[in-house]
C-alpha cells in the first residue's frame, strides 16, 4: 500500500514538473497573444516574439527596408515612403530615394532633377512650380530670377549679359543679333526704335544698317499676305 502511495506521489510531482515547463516554454505573441509554439515562422526582436509584422507594426516596430535591423518608432526618426519604412536619412538615401530641396518630401531619385543653379534635388512638382527652364542655356532657375525678352524667350542672369541688351529708347530686352548699334551715341536700339530714331534725325545710315520694311497697300489688297503681295520700293545709294 505504502509503494502504490509513492508511486502516485511520484506521478504528481512528473506531470506538474511537465506543465511547468511547457509554461515556461511557451512562446506568446507579444501583440495579440497568439501560441506561437506550433508556428514556423515568427518575428524574434530582443526578447519579444511576434506573429508576423503587422503585430510587431501595431506595437511601433519596423524593419528598415535598406539594412534589414528592426527599431521603434519611439528610439527613432522613423522615416516612411511609398509604404517602406527606414531607420535614418542614410538608408533612405542608400536606397534610392532624394528629399526634394523644395518641399521637403521623400521621392525617388530616378523621379527628381537636380538643379545646378541652387545645388539640390527638386521633385517634378516643384520644379514645375518653382522654376523656369532657359531658353538659351537650357538649366532651370528660380522663377524670381528668369528674364522675359522681347522674342518671348526666358533667360537666366547669364545669359541676358552674355547675349542680350536692353534697347535705349524702350528699354525692351533684346537678343544682340536683333539690336541695331548706333555709333553716334554709343547705344543699342531695338529694330523700331532706331528706324524712328534715325527718321527723325533725318540722317543717312551706314551700309549694315537693315531697316524695319513697312509695306502699303491698296484697301483691296489688305486680306492678302504682304508675302503674296507685289510689292515695289526703291533704294538710294550715294559715293
Amino acid at each position: 500500500m505504502e509503494n502504490n502511495n509513492i508511486d502516485t506521489i511520484n506521478n504528481t510531482d512528473k506531470a506538474m514538473e511537465e506543465n511547468e515547463m511547457e509554461e515556461m516554454e511557451m512562446i506568446v505573441c507579444e501583440h495579440c497573444g497568439a501560441n506561437l509554439n506550433d508556428r514556423e515562422t515568427t518575428i524574434h526582436i530582443h526578447d519579444l516574439y511576434y506573429c508576423d509584422e503587422n503585430c510587431a507594426n501595431s506595437d511601433g516596430w519596423y524593419k528598415c527596408e535598406e539594412c534589414g535591423k528592426w527599431f521603434h518608432e519611439i528610439e527613432h526618426d522613423m522615416i516612411e515612403i511609398d509604404g517602406y519604412y527606414f531607420c535614418s536619412d542614410d538608408c533612405a538615401y542608400d536606397y534610392g530615394y532624394e528629399r526634394c530641396g523644395e518641399c521637403g518630401e521623400w521621392k525617388y531619385a530616378d523621379d527628381m532633377s537636380y538643379v545646378e543653379s541652387v545645388d539640390q534635388m527638386v521633385c517634378d512638382d516643384c520644379l514645375r512650380r518653382y522654376y523656369t527652364q532657359c531658353d538659351e542655356c537650357g538649366e532651370y532657375i528660380r522663377n524670381g530670377q528668369i528674364y522675359e525678352a522681347a522674342n518671348g524667350n526666358c533667360i537666366c542672369t547669364s545669359c541676358r549679359d552674355e547675349y542680350y541688351v536692353y534697347c535705349e529708347n524702350c528699354d525692351e530686352l533684346i537678343h544682340i543679333d536683333d539690336a541695331v548699334y548706333c555709333d553716334d551715341d554709343g547705344c543699342y536700339y531695338c529694330r523700331d526704335c532706331y528706324d524712328d530714331i534715325v527718321g527723325d534725325r533725318g540722317e543717312l545710315c551706314n551700309y549694315s544698317y537693315k531697316p524695319t520694311p513697312r509695306f502699303y497697300c491698296d484697301e483691296s489688297e489688305i486680306e492678302i499676305p504682304v508675302d503674296k503681295r507685289l510689292n515695289m520700293g526703291m533704294e538710294d545709294e550715294i559715293d
